[in-house]
């Protein structure tokens, strides 16, 4: 399998040790040695395969080691409050792992001590296989073979690539396997609350060939995206995207106008971002008609990608046409960066990045209305909101007489009661709008006197 052969050979041949530097203050702090990883490493193959942090010194580090058997084993490392702990074995994965050959390849940590990680082991048959394991309150579980990928991988080339959790047990991964036509197939599997459910083939445009998965994301819990390469009737390589909503996974799409950028027939997803659900980005390259490699990048935008277009500014830079964007990453506003490389005219591989403006703000502040009601309660309803900001409003607040923000008990409902409030006295209310991006300013507030 393209994706995981790649990865593994790069990791299992570095012979590296393991050294994580820690940032404080926008200063570098230095690098250490994993505590632990050389006790661990007595075969003298370790190294960081992946680190995820969900906040500031709190970070989780996967990779792997040699043992006394001249064999490759997983391990994980947590960083608490600024202190890395001792790398230990990914509980479990050394009984699955009885071919000696095994690696985590992805981790992602949703907050503190909560992880979700992947990879792959080998089997008695020298076979590979994926694996994942989950971190719950800083106690990693046991590894578990991922519910059927074994049996999708009748090839015996199958493993995690990425994954993505957006909270504590509710997660994403993709991967890759092959088939029993020897072809190299992509597969996506979740997790909800804990519980990991089925490997499933990627499906859609791959219908008559090999596929790779590289990227993948989730926005919130059941909703992700995926994107990748696969081989068409002809076969080009073309580049698609999945599309996950509520839980279940839609039939992939080619991106759109990849093909008519593609004039060569060699394009791949490399990386996908979002800023919510149904508004992501993606990006790769794809060739060119004079057999030129450029880098693209394509926008979600309510469900609906639009066209790819080649990554404004690079096609100038590129003079010798290898190009490709190859990370991005977007806020919760809705703007994205992408960094990718490109050869200049000396043939040197050069960096480039990119950015786009947001697309949401902050709502503006709502208009409401009061009707004061019987046994001390009142009903507050929201009038209007002039502008969401461009994203769905989550969740009203209110404060009374100029005190604390307190949720509304009905999310975005645009009506709701405030109990236990005094017969006779009179006070005044303001409500605020809040969205993905943030929380409005305040309403213009409102005097009222409970009968």
């Amino acid at each position: 399998m393209v994706g995981i052969g790649a990865f593994s050979a790069a990791a299992l041949a570095s012979g590296l040790v393991a050294v994580p530097l820690a940032q404080a203050g926008g200063t570098w702090s230095g690098a250490v040695e994993v505590p632990g990883a050389a006790t661990l490493n007595t075969g003298g193959n370790g190294a960081i395969n992946a680190i995820s942090c969900a906040s500031a010194g709190n970070c989780s580090a996967i990779g792997t080691y040699g043992d006394t058997a001249n064999g490759t084993q997983a391990f994980v490392v947590d960083e608490t409050h600024g202190t890395w702990g001792s790398a230990q074995e990914v509980p479990g994965s050394g009984a699955l792992n009885v071919g000696n050959l095994g690696l985590v390849s992805a981790i992602d940590c949703s907050s503190p001590g909560n992880c979700g990680a992947g990879g792959i082991y080998t089997d008695a048959s020298k076979d590979t296989q994926s694996f994942v394991v989950n971190e719950t309150g800083g106690t990693w579980g046991s590894a578990l073979e991922l519910p059927g990928s074994a049996a999708l991988n009748v090839g015996g080339g199958g493993g995690i690539d990425t994954i993505s959790c957006t909270s504590s047990g509710d997660c994403g991964v993709g991967g890759g396997y092959v088939d029993a036509s020897k072809i190299d197939q992509s597969f996506v599997a979740n997790e909800s609350k804990g519980t990991w459910g089925s490997a499933t083939e990627i499906i859609g445009v791959n219908d008559s060939g090999a596929s790779v998965l590289n990227s993948l994301v989730c926005s919130s819990s059941g909703n992700c995206t995926a994107g990748g390469g696969y081989n068409d009737a002809s076969n080009f390589t073309q580049s698609f995207v999945d599309t996950e909503e509520d839980g279940v996974w839609e039939s992939s799409i080619e991106v759109p106008n990849t093909s008519l950028l593609n004039v060569s027939g060699n394009s791949v997803v490399v990386s996908v971002a979002c800023s919510a659900d149904e508004y992501c980005t993606a990006g790769g390259y794809y060739t060119d008609g004079s057999h030129d490699q450029q880098a693209f990048v394509v926008d979600e935008t309510n469900g609906t990608w639009e066209n790819a277009i080649e990554v404004p500014g690079t096609g100038t830079l590129n003079a010798t046409g290898v190009a490709s964007t190859t990370s991005m990453s977007c806020s919760a506003d809705g703007s994205c960066s992408l960094g990718g490389f490109y050869q200049d005219a000396a043939n040197n591989n050069q960096a480039f990045v990119d950015s786009a403006a947001p697309l949401f703000s902050v709502p503006f502040p709502p208009g409401i209305r009061v009707s004061p009601k019987v046994n001390g309660s009142e009903l507050i309803t929201v009038l209007y909101s002039v502008d969401n900001g461009g994203s769905p409003i989550t969740q009203y607040q209110y404060s009374l007489d100029g005190g604390k923000w307190v949720d509304s008990p009905h999310h975005a409902r645009t009506s709701f009661t405030v109990l236990h409030l005094k017969v006779g006295k009179t006070y005044r209310v303001a409500v605020r709008a809040v969205n993905i991006v943030g929380t409005s300013r305040s309403s213009a507030s409102k005097s009222f006197k409970i009968k």
